[in-house]
């Protein structure tokens, strides 16, 4: 069969380049290397990449030959395999994900982690996500700590039917509801939380020509970019969600932009919270850890 590229698809092999040709225009050689790989993976049913290779010169089926042109052909106009796929694996977890939700990064994951550590694996107090997209942080801590009472928000209706499909498919006990984190909790999740965390829209638009195609025309905007020009806007809202739910003693854990992290960690620095910003495994500033003594917080303006 001749695949979307024109080239000839016999062996595992052929799919492999076929798919690293198709792919290089939008991607560049390393990493429409390691989306080949991943795709071809899925479609041949391998875990590892090294069973992959070891396999190359099997022959291919008509059927996955088919359905790898037709993937082929998605991913050079930009649709992210995942999409494709229909899952991401996450702390653990399979993730169902689409169009209506972020794909959630390593980042995030590395974030749930660092909860995980600070929490200590018999933490069984209330937990609070703001703008939860696929449940993926909310879900993660009802796996780290399952005694705790996890709850999750979004104020897109569409992110929370996905989050209550993967809490189902996880059979994970999350409460999630549509809420507006700019304005007050709705009575389901009107209570007080001994840790609150989020990785909210935090990219302004000057940075949206910055934004790989994949990212602008196949993940939703509404969780991507800051609601007003002022890219620390949900962290503002968070501020003042945290002045009337944190708990004594409580936690916030917050996912950063690395152009903002200073200007974010600002708004906490106060005599109530004790604030770290720490880097990502790129280096990068990323995690805000805020650990309070609890008392009247100042409400930052919301613009």
């Amino acid at each position: 069969m001749v695949g979307s590229t024109g080239m000839q698809i016999n062996t595992a092999q052929d799919l492999l380049k076929s798919f690293e040709h198709a792919l290089d225009p939008l991607y560049g050689q390393r990493e429409a290397q390691s989306l080949a790989r991943m795709a071809c993976c899925h479609l041949l049913g391998y875990t590892l990449t090294s069973d992959l290779f070891l396999y190359l010169h099997l022959p291919v089926n008509q059927n996955i030959m088919e359905m790898g042109t037709h993937w082929m052909a998605e991913m050079a106009q930009g649709k992210p395999i995942q999409h494709l796929i229909g899952r991401v694996p996450f702390a653990g977890l399979e993730l169902r994900v689409d169009a209506r939700v972020l794909i959630p990064r390593p980042e995030t994951e590395e974030l749930a982690h660092r909860v995980q550590h600070r929490l200590g694996s018999g933490f069984k107090g209330r937990i609070l996500d703001i703008g939860t997209g696929s449940g993926c942080l909310a879900l993660a801590c009802k796996r780290f700590f399952p005694l705790s009472e996890v709850a999750a928000m979004d104020v897109s209706a569409a992110a929370v039917q996905i989050a209550r499909h993967n809490t189902k498919a996880n059979n994970l006990e999350v409460d999630v509801q549509v809420a507006d984190m700019f304005a007050s909790l709705p009575k389901a999740l009107d209570k007080e939380y001994d840790v609150i965390l989020s990785n909210p829209p935090y990219l302004g638009k000057d940075e949206y020509n910055s934004l790989d195609k994949n990212v602008l025309g196949y993940e939703p905007h509404l969780a991507l970019f800051s609601p007003s020009a002022d890219p620390l806007a949900c962290y503002k809202a968070i501020a003042c969600i945290c002045q009337k739910h944190l708990a004594t003693g409580g936690r916030m854990y917050l996912e950063l932009s690395e152009y903002h992290a200073n200007a974010t960690a600002k708004l906490f620095e106060n005599d109530f919270f004790t604030v770290d910003v720490e880097y990502d495994l790129q280096g990068k500033e990323r995690f805000l850890m805020c650990e309070s003594k609890r008392a009247t917080l100042p409400l930052p303006q919301i613009q």
